[in-house]
């Protein structure tokens, strides 16, 4: 499950998410796990909305979108240079 769990973030992350999460679901009173329709069939959604939420580490490294205000106070980009339009992200 962890595998398909991982395997499945990593593929929202490659398409752009910024956060995924994971609703854990308790283990029984017997120590077994549950599934979500026995979960919601036992507790209830309300119980189900209550759960924490735990997010899911991206596989990927951070990055930072430069502005182009950002790249002229980094000293990258001077005033006066053009920069074609196709790279700005935001003032």
């Amino acid at each position: 499950m962890q595998d398909a769990q991982q395997a499945f973030a990593s593929e929202v992350y490659r398409r752009g998410a910024h956060a995924v999460y994971s609703t854990p679901l308790p283990l029984e009173e017997n120590g077994e796990k549950t599934g979500l329709d026995d979960f919601l069939a036992g507790y209830g959604v309300e119980a189900f909305l209550n759960l924490d939420l735990e997010e899911i580490a991206s596989p990927y490294p951070p990055f930072k979108v430069w502005s182009l205000a950002d790249l002229r106070a980094a000293g990258l980009v001077e005033v006066g240079v053009e920069v074609h339009p196709g790279l700005l992200l935001g003032e």
